[in-house]
């Protein structure tokens, strides 16, 4: 096959499979990919103006859309472990392996019935602090705070956000904050947060948005999903001292084990990209037993060994968009 995102294109009806158009242009297809999922949400709610973190939401109708158009186009739908087996033996059929990044409640009340309707393999990489939660999903709490109010206060400042420009900005600035903070502020940072700026329902909305234990065990038990780790509290590791980093894989790690009686075997870089992987995780994970960690490269799958077996590249699918999808 030539340029995947003209291939495919060419032979489509509907616009679902147009979101891979964000593939680099000079990418062939060679085995498979591995598409990175976040948030599946109901249709028709990707349109609040003020949705900084839209490109990471996908409606329920549009995976639904995806999954029918990829058999459509013979792609084999494969687990995460199948799609490894056919990188380590090589594969005459292309196919495709989804994952879902974070644990957000929506994958199971709205992606797995979808999966499992279609019976398709996914993987969901859990972020155990906001299944346990000890951590919000903080994207989801600063989002409803900015949404709700027309300035927020930090300790140091007042940060306008009447307007949707001011609205962006304010997410932008907190954002990159709370990147910035060590493990264990965070909790702290968010608790000053909601005493500064009180009568939200941030926090409540945060808890909500993540998966629970029980859920995973419902899924894993079907067989179509595996369970994945992704860190305690989704920092990026590349800023992380070793220490600070074994603690936010090691303990995921052994969190998952507990409460799903079985290791997870694969391990999902949080944000992805090579500033955020850094080198120290890669390490780590490797000493940690997975068996594959995976980032965020935009990269079709070209083969696997030792090299490359915890720097495995996903595609987001990240736009419902046409116009965006192609750009």
């Amino acid at each position: 096959m030539n340029n995947i995102f003209l291939t495919i294109s060419r032979m489509l009806k509907h616009q679902s499979l147009l979101a891979l158009g964000n593939l680099p242009p000079r990418c062939r297809v060679q085995d498979g990919a591995i598409l990175c999922l976040h948030s599946i949400v109901p249709d028709g709610q990707l349109q609040p103006p003020f949705h900084p973190r839209r490109h990471l939401a996908i409606s329920a109708s549009f995976l639904e859309a995806l999954i029918v158009d990829l058999r459509r186009l013979h792609f084999d739908l494969v687990s995460l472990g199948d799609a490894i087996a056919r990188l380590k033996n090589g594969s005459s059929r292309p196919f495709i392996a989804f994952t879902l990044d974070d644990g957000y409640a929506d994958n199971f009340t709205l992606a797995y019935p979808i999966f499992s309707r279609h019976q398709v393999p996914f993987t969901v990489f859990v972020t155990t602090g906001f299944v346990d939660q000890t951590v919000p999903i903080w994207w989801v709490l600063l989002e409803t705070l900015i949404r709700e109010r027309d300035c927020v206060v930090l300790t140091d400042r007042i940060l306008p956000t009447g307007t949707l420009p001011e609205k962006n900005a304010a997410y932008v600035s907190i954002d990159e904050l709370v990147r910035s903070l060590a493990a264990d502020r965070l909790n702290a940072f968010f608790e000053e947060l909601l005493d500064a700026n009180p009568g939200t329902q941030a926090h409540t909305d945060a808890l909500s948005a993540a998966l629970a234990w029980a859920d995973l065990r419902t899924m894993a038990a079907t067989g179509l999903a595996t369970v994945g780790c992704h860190t305690v509290t989704h920092r990026p590791l590349s800023r992380l001292e070793q220490g600070a980093c074994e603690i936010e894989i090691l303990v995921a790690r052994d969190r998952i084990a507990v409460e799903l009686d079985e290791a997870p075997r694969y391990f999902a870089y949080p944000y992805g990209g090579p500033d955020d992987v850094g080198t120290v995780a890669p390490a780590v994970v490797a000493n940690a037993d997975f068996e594959a960690a995976f980032n965020l490269n935009r990269m079709l799958l070209r083969g696997y060994d030792e090299a490359t077996a915890y720097q495995v590249p996903r595609i987001v699918v990240q736009s419902e968009n046409l116009a965006l999808a192609r750009a």
